[in-house]
């Protein structure tokens, strides 16, 4: 929990439809955040599971709690708003094309230090490193990646 009172607003995001995160997070008294690249027909689900994890908690739910987050670029006309925002040599386009290559680092402990390793040589040395998690889809696999950084990761790092 926060040592600050009132604490800033505490924010988690969904990318995923019917995202129990959600639920456990609105439990915790923390607002979700439907992201930009989530389909807009999903994010009914949020709302649905925020209201769950509120009532559950003994909570009100409020609409003012929730963030939907959307990419939105204006222009003077449409042909020149859709060719920018959707154009392959525009700036949207490039950014969601190039996330699957920058955004996640996997593989085998091994493999995952060695990234990090790179990423720590690049950057210069951090004094935390988040690890940015997603809705599980596959519980055993995704407990197994937070037990695997725990005791393989964590230990070999400087």
């Amino acid at each position: 929990m926060p040592l600050q009172r009132p604490h800033p607003p505490i924010v988690v995001t969904a990318v995923a439809p019917f995202s129990q995160g959600i639920a456990e997070a609105a439990g915790r008294g923390w607002g979700p955040i439907s992201v930009n690249f989530l389909l807009p027909k999903w994010f009914r689900t949020h709302w649905t599971k925020y209201v769950e994890g509120c009532e559950k908690a003994g909570r009100t739910p409020g609409t003012a709690n929730w963030r939907v987050a959307k990419s939105v670029f204006f222009a003077q006309d449409d042909s020149t708003a859709k060719a920018y925002a959707t154009g392959a040599d525009g700036p949207y386009y490039y950014h969601y094309w190039s996330l699957f290559g920058k955004l996640i680092i996997h593989g085998s402990p091994a493999r995952v230090t060695d990234q990090l390793m790179a990423l720590q040589a690049e950057t210069g040395k951090f004094g935390t490193m988040l690890y940015a998690g997603v809705d599980w889809k596959d519980r055993d696999l995704a407990r197994n990646s937070v037990r695997l950084m725990a005791e393989k990761l964590l230990p070999n790092l400087p």
